[in-house]
């Protein structure tokens, strides 16, 4: 039997948005591979968020004014914002989202990164 050391799990990255048609761009947006489901979880309403370990990244659109058209939007809003202001969510790092990126999206942002910095330098 393996123990739990050994056996490390990444972290789940929670994508947050109203609709799940909204998590759906969300993870185009990022560049997130449907194939990472199993390392992604959607949440669509603010008791979603019930039970997550301090600290769980997350991914949203920075378009939160949509959120408000409906109750459950304004909801998951205000439960972002405290969540985050507690530290029970926080914003998912590059290097976590790297390793869920699909492999075109991962080159074409350290194109972009690389092609920025010898810009820079000229």
């Amino acid at each position: 039997m393996l123990s739990r050391l050994a056996t490390r799990r990444r972290h789940i990255v929670l994508v947050i948005a109203p609709t799940l048609y909204e998590c759906r761009k969300t993870l185009d947006a990022f560049g997130v591979s449907l194939s990472n489901i199993d390392e992604i979880r959607s949440v669509t309403k603010a008791h979603h968020l019930r039970g997550w370990s301090r600290g769980t990244p997350f991914i949203a659109l920075s378009e939160r004014d949509s959120w408000f058209a409906t109750q459950s939007g304004r909801e998951l809003s205000a439960v972002v914002d405290a969540f985050l202001l507690s530290g029970r969510l926080r914003i998912a790092s590059d290097a976590e989202l790297s390793d869920l990126r699909q492999p075109e999206f991962s080159n074409a942002c350290q194109f972009a990164a690389q092609r920025s910095f010898h810009v820079r330098q000229l």
